[in-house]
């Protein structure tokens, strides 16, 4: 089999190979399908509690609302009326708080979402930056090898070997924090999903999908249209406007439009301002992907560079005009531009996820464009 071939088929390896390499025993699951992001949220969805400590309190205030409606007796006409006042302004509210748990527990679900969909492509990039520390520790130990060679044979240098010696050992250190970030990743995922921590499956990766036509007015009016802070915010202005209209608290006494008029003005900017901080927020993001997306092409052309230099590497090692160590250099050089293509790939993909949660999309959707 030829090198290319084989740094190939490294690179390619699944996470079956890469337990094993960590010195973890799991049960065979070269039969199992590999995990995707939809099954990783359904999962979790299903197992948060978060989840089911919001639908907990939608149930409650839907209640509570009731109740006060079984209360309210008429709704009050013109003149005021203390009674009728401090009731109807109670349903408001309960009816307000009602709604705002409904839509809150509709942002926990997305909040979930996003944060498995994120914790799926840091697994994904975890990874692939494990192959690449593998080939590149396989690449210092060829030069070791070749500089204790030289040694013996007189042709190298004591300090020539110290090198080399020590380019291994930052190899296996690097390969050895890799095995833990993996580790680690997994168990953020396992956790979110409710999962054993230590469970491990291979997982079906996310693609380079770019947006197409990204424009950050539009992008940024879909933010505060889906904002639940803004709708929140929005919600108790509504509030601070029934003690205007409703003068009358529980109590009977009445509120001077003068004070309460204030607090309404205060509510108004509170909404500018977080009007301001969304647009600007999903500004950087539509900026940040679109950086991104003009890198591509080179991240693309250096994975391209350099899997042509194996191929090179290879050829004149077989002739005898190229050495194993500059053929292993090529190796490690071609995982290191797999693994750079990779990580940009879990950036991007990560703010668009980020993006599509801003905006009101389905983040599912992410892979599609």
């Amino acid at each position: 089999m030829s090198r290319f071939r084989k740094v190939l088929m490294v690179l390619a390896v699944t996470m079956v190979g890469i337990t094993c390499l960590m010195g973890i025993s799991y049960a065979d699951n070269s039969s199992q399908t590999k995990l995707t992001l939809n099954d990783a949220i359904n999962v979790a969805l299903k197992n948060s509690k978060d989840l089911i400590a919001a639908e907990e309190d939608v149930a409650k205030a839907l209640e509570q609302r009731r109740d006060i409606a079984d209360k309210v007796r008429f709704i009050p006409g013109g003149g005021g009326n203390p009674e009728g006042d401090s009731l109807w302004v109670s349903l408001l509210k309960a009816d307000m708080q009602w709604q705002i748990l409904t839509r809150g527990e509709e942002e926990t679900k997305k909040q979930v979402m996003l944060d498995v969909t994120k914790a799926f492509l840091d697994l994904q990039g975890k990874i692939e930056n494990l192959k690449s520390a593998e080939i590149n520790k396989e690449s210092a130990e060829s030069a070791l090898r070749i500089a204790n060679a030289r040694l013996m044979a007189g042709m190298g240098l004591q300090v020539e070997k110290e090198s080399a010696e020590l380019a291994l050992k930052n190899a296996q250190d690097s390969m050895e924090n890799a095995k833990i970030a993996v580790d680690n990743a997994y168990e953020v995922l396992n956790r979110l999903m409710g999962r054993p921590l230590n469970e491990r499956y291979d997982i079906e990766k996310i693609s380079y999908v770019p947006m197409q036509n990204i424009n950050e007015d539009v992008e940024a009016e879909k933010g505060v249209l889906n904002s639940y802070d803004i709708f929140t915010a929005q919600k108790q202005l509504e509030a601070e406007q029934w003690d205007i209209d409703f003068p009358y608290d529980l109590g009977g006494n009445f509120k001077k439009f003068d004070v309460e008029i204030k607090d309404v003005y205060k509510q108004q900017a509170v909404i500018e301002s977080k009007t301001a901080s969304i647009k600007e927020q999903v500004r950087q993001i539509c900026h940040q992907l679109q950086t991104l997306q003009d890198q591509y092409i080179t991240m693309v052309t250096n994975k391209k560079v350099s899997e042509e230099k194996i191929r090179l590497a290879e050829l004149q090692y077989k002739v005898g005009v190229g050495t194993l160590d500059q053929l292993k250099q090529a190796e490690a050089q071609f995982a290191k531009d797999v693994a750079n293509l990779e990580s940009f790939t879990v950036n991007y993909m990560t703010l668009k996820a980020n993006l599509y949660r801003l905006t009101g999309r389905d983040i599912l959707a992410i892979t599609n464009e």
